[in-house]
């Protein structure tokens, strides 16, 4: 039998991958606490905004260093008496289309203030009814809105099949679809949303009907992400609400909900900053938290972070410019809240004391009247359509001829030699003996049962085969698709290594195999935004890379042996042959490298649309130090034998 997922009842390991994340998120937490204490002077508030704003710019990757031109094109418009309502697209980047829904006041004699509406996941967008009636109640109180597509959402599909007439994948599957080629290259879907909405701007500003001096952003939920990095980085926004996001991150990882692809901060704990940090950043302009008592954001991390940039404001002498709006409900941009942001945008962008009562509303457009393109997708109506992963596939950075170890460290984050040379105390918990049949004789060998803690809270599994009665000076180090948990399938596998004077190593990297963490997200763990995705993304925003823990899961395992053998192969299955070709070049007496059905180069799935999904292939940055191409060259020419062994193609069957 193989091991259990309780290492036989030994160790209980399904839990300590999400423990281990928490304990180092509230080590960062309490080292962010003491941080933001020793700010408190007018002239530290200050210093620390510009902090945030340029770090955060950098840990998206950049924004692009040219605007080219707009190409802003409206496509109809909508009498709604009290209002219009006009049809537009405009180009963020070139061939990257935004569609838009314009709301223009009846009767304006001069420029009115104006708001951008950024929308939430909503698969309908601008055109959902909850959105409009937003955009509605603003317009009749006079103010001009702009309400904007994000990516992947209303009219902007990316993986829209003209031929079937259908998008590809599910809508929300492509923020976080699209995402991990992005962060393969060093970047963040962020800067593309950011960039869309600093283009939108763009466009506001040559509104006649619109004064660019007094534009306000709002959203909920992914629109109040949204909103929250626009306050953040661009000074021509005059007030901001952000419903429905602000939150402590901390309190989040603690509920076990994902992170969509566009909404996760790269290394946020890890630089010490939090959700009040995109309203810190943003004073001493007015902004109003918009939040619901109910909501899977924890409303105690709303309070917290409410405080805590309230002082920023106090120092700043404008403690009264930060507001909360706290309504009854669930997670929805409410009838409440839309009453407090008109009333709160009248106030800091018209100048008045307004006593708007918002109302019910049951007169939403369809979907299709609001079309700013005539087909409803933008990927079906430009020739010129250039998707995301286009893009992405022009940013995939070049090979450099740095040291390769020093790059793989720096992206992969592993803990340092001090842990990668600890004792190792392997733990023996049961042995077996086997017959297996080879060519000419009945070949006997036992197999052992052991785990061994890699780091402080952290055991793994492993199984040991090895003949009685000989001394091997050479051992294979195998890691499989499934892990130990398939070892009994395997057994011609190990014969095989065995009967070539091998003992064999299998063994689990945390959270796989007899390892693998118990489901925290009511997901299957390896599916879109499951258990797998969730914790990669804790482990980013506490500035680890989970991808490369496995990597030093493996080193370690690979430092035991070397122990005992004075040479070491490596057989990599599927996923396991990947963490295994990053562990290689750290490895000084690895002689051998096969791979078996190993995922394609990460290169080559950034430059396509369709790749098989993985949660397990995030690993950001990795782009900027080596593919598995360049660690294979690297291996080889070292005098590394690598062999490659493919049963399928990797690409056929797109898994989300």
């Amino acid at each position: 039998m193989p091991l259990n997922r309780k290492l036989n009842g030994y160790y209980d390991v399904d839990g300590q991958l999400p423990q281990y994340l928490r304990s180092r998120a509230e080590v960062l937490l309490a080292e962010q606490c003491e941080r933001k204490k020793a700010i408190n002077t007018k002239e530290k508030v200050l210093s620390y905004q510009q902090h945030i704003r340029e770090q955060y710019i950098a840990n998206i990757g950049g924004l692009p260093h040219v605007k080219t031109p707009l190409n802003i094109t409206f496509t109809g418009e909508i009498d709604c008496g009290n209002f219009s309502i006009r049809m537009l697209y405009f180009e963020s980047m070139p061939g990257y289309y935004v569609t838009a829904n314009l709301y223009v006041p009846a009767g304006l004699s001069e420029p009115a203030p104006a708001v951008l509406f950024v929308s939430g996941h909503d698969e309908a967008a601008k055109s959902s009814q909850h959105y409009q009636y937003c955009c509605r109640d603003l317009a009749n109180n006079g103010f001009v809105v702009l309400s904007v597509d994000p990516m992947s959402q209303g009219e902007r599909f990316q993986n829209f099949h003209k031929e079937i007439n259908r998008p590809i994948m599910n809508w929300f599957v492509e923020h976080t679809y699209f995402g991990y080629p992005i962060e393969w290259t060093g970047g963040s879907l962020i800067r593309y949303f950011l960039w869309d909405l600093v283009r939108a701007l763009d466009v506001m500003e040559t509104l006649p009907e619109a004064d660019a001096a007094r534009i306000g952003v709002t959203g909920n939920s992914g629109g109040g992400f949204q909103s929250s990095i626009l306050m953040l980085h661009d000074p021509r926004v005059a007030a901001g609400m952000p419903v429905t996001f602000i939150k402590s991150v901390d309190d989040y990882m603690r509920t076990g909900q994902p992170q969509d692809g566009e909404m996760l901060w790269p290394r946020q704990l890890a630089m010490h900053m939090n959700d009040d940090d995109y309203l810190t950043a943003f004073a001493p302009k007015p902004a109003m938290i918009g939040a619901v008592e109910s909501d899977f954001f924890c409303v105690e991390g709303v309070l917290e972070c409410y405080e805590s940039a309230k002082k920023m404001y106090a120092l700043l002498g404008v403690e009264k410019n930060l507001e909360l709006t706290l309504v009854p409900g669930t997670h929805n941009y409410n009838i409440a809240l839309r009453q407090a942001a008109v009333r709160f945008f009248a106030k800091h962008l018209q100048g008045v004391n307004s006593n708007f009562i918002a109302q019910e509303q049951q007169d939403a457009l369809e979907p299709s009247q609001l079309w700013a393109t005539t087909t409803g997708q933008v990927a079906a109506a430009f020739a010129n359509f250039k998707p995301i992963w286009k893009h992405t596939a022009e940013n995939i950075p070049p090979v450099t001829e740095d040291n390769l170890l020093d790059r793989l460290n720096a992206v992969l984050k592993m803990p340092g030699q001090e842990k990668l040379n600890a004792p190792i105390h392997m733990r023996y918990l049961s042995q077996s003996n086997e017959m297996r049949s080879t060519e000419s004789f009945w070949l006997p060998y036992e197999r052992h049962e052991q785990f061994f803690l890699s780091e402080e809270g952290i055991a793994l599994g492993a199984l040991k085969y090895e003949v009685p009665g000989r001394t091997a000076t050479r051992c294979a180090l195998m890691v499989l698709e499934e892990g130990t948990l398939a070892a009994d399938w395997e057994r011609e596998l190990v014969r095989e290594y065995v009967t070539r004077g091998l003992d064999v190593f299998v063994m689990d990297p945390r959270g796989h195999g007899a390892a693998r963490m118990r489901d925290v997200t009511g997901r299957d763990t390896y599916a879109m935004h499951g258990t797998e995705h969730k914790l990669a993304c804790d482990a980013d925003v506490c500035g680890l890379n989970l991808f490369g823990l496995r990597v030093f899961d493996i080193l370690r395992g690979a430092k035991y042996l070397s122990q005992r053998y004075t040479e070491l192969e490596f057989f990599g299955r599927g996923i396991g042959a990947l963490w295994l070709t990053y562990a290689a070049p750290f490895v000084p007496l690895l002689k051998k490298l096969h791979r078996e059905d190993a995922p394609p180069p990460y290169r080559e799935m950034a430059a396509t649309p369709y790749y098989r999904f993985d949660p397990r292939l995030k690993n950001v940055g990795i782009l900027q130090a080596a593919d598995t191409t360049d660690v294979i060259e690297f291996l080889q020419a070292s005098g590394v034998e690598v062999t490659e062994f493919t049963r399928f193609d990797h690409n056929t069957t797109a898994k989300w």
